[in-house]
């Protein structure tokens, strides 16, 4: 783990029923959990929540006043329903009835001997997760047009949100002592944290590096206008469990068996994984989004992609941790979170910096094929901001602010992955074939995803070839590729191992040709947008004519 908040315990084993679940073993938070004085549900259930709607059912679990709980009776709307038998200690759970989504309010009541407590105002429909760092913490009423979304939020009264609190825990955590936004409907002020009066624009904040903590805690702004996008197409309630926090790498949200899968050698669950993924394992989910890779940008090139290039660590780390992250909620949920659950992230945007580093973790979140959903990461969306560069925001050019365009690109994904919508385009052109040409001097790349339309060129801006030196040669390059360096020159002919330009043209609706400088013998790489930050804002070079939408960066060896 490379953040210093990795500084993790051991965990124990528990069961809901037959279901395993991770909790802490020892920690001054668990202690205060273990003996709970009343009968209550846990921290992240209450009053004017969306629980998951059929065909899933909803788990709700919490404490009793006598342990072993075995007098705690629940319903909902007055039908009881059958408890589940949990062996943590002073806990119940149960499975309500699957219940099909709505705007009707419905109250579930927890009873045990003489004593009762409810959530009420309680809606059925989709809840999704949205977790990463800054990116996603980055706050609604900091966006482009930020006061009309924020006074648009009384509007959607069937978006219901929810933020955790920011802990950082040794050990796994059953429950967060302490939220940060309890269950709320969406509003003008539910949306907003008290105007933010601690948010930091000063110039002298390192926001640019895409490190230190940001402090922002609600609402997020891609998480929100995700959401909103997800609840006009479906007409269903929307429940939003925003936990975030910013300059967190990806180890901070990874289990030590996720990390296991990738580092070759025993790791340590991540804080924020401990004490802001766990708690929320046994409740129900639709989906889950991400924002997060700009602390990773110094991963060392340590995997090997599908076609043999070096990649990034993350290429391995990010589709690891969503696996596990969906057997764990799988397991916890007492099998009713999918165990193939939705999972939508965000291609990071633009920022200003000298090094290409965001380049590889931009390939590296589609685990090195350049495109979602693949083999390694089913079920997966993505949402392109290539384009988005804000070299003059406030925040740092790190942080943009142009989060409309990014949750509306989001939720195309979410509504034709994860809802099945096929009138819905999505993600942009995306690579299908790179060729060589009859002429040796000249390279054909072909799209597959151009929709009704056709391929729209701008400029040529991003487009790079690089002469491989042979796997034959002595020595043998670095490896196994030479063509990973940063270098850039723009002399011809090239020499081997640098990155040149190359010119591009359309060939047709859906490929580019592109003109090659004078390369040494052997084989060809092709990169595009492989920068920090290669474009102005929405001056990409490739996009589809009929959508705006972006070709996200890729890399690629040219085949005869």
């Amino acid at each position: 783990c490379v953040s210093h908040h990795c500084n993790l315990g051991k965990m124990a084993v528990v069961r809901f029923g037959s279901v395993v679940m991770m909790v802490a073993m020892v920690s001054s938070v668990a202690a205060s959990l273990a003996a709970p004085p009343s009968l209550r549900f846990a921290t992240n259930y209450g009053n004017s929540m969306v629980l998951q709607r059929a065909p899933q059912a909803a788990v709700v679990w919490g404490w009793c006043a006598q342990p072993p709980c075995t007098s705690v009776t629940v319903t909902l709307d007055g039908t009881a329903a059958t408890m589940a038998t949990p062996t943590v200690p002073g806990t119940w759970i149960v499975k309500l009835p699957a219940t099909s989504g709505g705007p009707t309010p419905h109250t579930v009541v927890v009873t045990e001997g003489a004593t009762s407590v409810n959530i009420s105002d309680v809606l059925f429909g989709d809840v999704w997760v949205c977790s990463g760092q800054s990116n996603m913490a980055f706050l609604l009423e900091n966006a482009f047009n930020g006061s009309e979304l924020v006074a648009d939020a009384d509007n959607h009264p069937l978006i219901r949100l929810f933020t955790s609190k920011k802990l950082s825990t040794k050990t796994p955590q059953l429950e967060q002592p302490l939220v940060e936004e309890p269950w709320i409907v969406s509003s003008r002020k539910s949306v907003t944290d008290d105007g933010c009066p601690h948010c930091n624009t000063s110039t002298t904040t390192n926001w640019g590096s895409g490190l230190g903590d940001d402090n922002w805690l609600y609402m997020s702004a891609v998480c929100y206008l995700y959401g909103r996008e997800v609840q006009a197409r479906t007409n269903m309630p929307v429940g939003l469990v925003n936990t975030n926090w910013g300059g967190t790498p990806v180890e901070f949200w990874s289990s030590s068996d996720s990390l296991d899968k990738c580092a070759g050698n025993k790791a340590e669950s991540g804080g924020a994984y401990n004490g802001m993924i766990t708690p929320l394992l046994n409740m129900t989910i639709y989906g889950a989004i991400w924002y997060q890779g700009e602390a990773n940008q110094g991963d060392p090139y340590t995997e090997v992609d599908p076609q043999g290039l070096p990649m990034a660590s993350y290429g391995c780390r990010f589709p690891s941790m969503i696996a596990d992250w969906r057997e764990k909620w799988h397991a916890g949920s007492l099998g009713e979170t999918d165990a193939e659950f939705y999972f939508g992230f965000v291609s990071l945007a633009p920022w200003i910096q000298h090094n290409n580093g965001p380049a590889g973790v931009r390939w590296g979140l589609t685990g090195g094929y350049g495109v979602v959903p693949n083999p390694a990461m089913p079920k997966v969306f993505d949402a392109i901001a290539i384009d988005l560069t804000d070299r003059t925001s406030p925040y740092g050019s790190v942080h943009i602010r142009d989060k409309t365009t990014v949750g509306h690109r989001l939720a195309a994904g979410g509504i034709a992955v994860a809802y099945g919508a096929t009138d819905v385009y999505w993600q942009g052109p995306v690579v299908k074939t790179v060729t060589s040409a009859q002429s040796a001097s000249s390279v054909v790349v072909t799209f597959d995803n151009v929709g009704t339309g056709q391929l729209m060129l701008l400029n040529q801006t991003g487009w790079e070839v690089c002469a491989l030196l042979p796997a034959t040669s002595t020595p043998a390059p670095a490896n196994a590729s030479n063509c990973t360096s940063n270098a850039f020159v723009t002399a011809a002919p090239a020499t081997i191992g640098n990155w040149v330009a190359a010119t591009p043209a359309l060939s047709g609706a859906s490929s580019v040709t592109l003109t090659l400088p004078k390369l040494p013998e052997g084989k060809v790489v092709v990169r595009y947008a492989w920068s920090s930050a290669p474009f102005e804002y929405k001056q990409a070079s490739l996009y589809v004519s009929e959508s705006q939408y972006p070709a996200g960066p890729f890399i690629r060896v040219v085949t005869a």
